[in-house]
């Protein structure tokens, strides 16, 4: 949050966030809802950077959290075509 705060040009991905462990300390839920809404839905894109692993249950975590239909959709799709002018 700091980073974000500091540098609100910056974008992020969620990669390794929701994929998360529910037996470790990642994030909850909550926590994630928290994080996305206080650094800006705007600039938070999904992505993952391990292809060996399947993205599938960490999209379905993200279209399970309590957004919006509309944050959800720019995390999933809309930043990412926004940022890369792919609109």
């Amino acid at each position: 949050l700091r980073v974000a705060n500091e540098f609100p040009q910056l974008n992020f991905d969620c990669c390794g966030l929701v994929s998360g462990n529910p037996t470790s300390n990642d994030p909850s839920d909550s926590d994630l809802v928290r994080l996305f809404r206080s650094i800006g839905t705007e600039r938070i894109m999904f992505g993952t950077d391990w292809p060996f692993r399947d993205p599938i249950p960490d999209v379905h975590r993200v279209l399970k959290l309590a957004l919006s239909d509309d944050e959800k959709e720019k995390i999933l799709s809309q930043n990412a075509m926004r940022i890369m002018n792919l609109d």
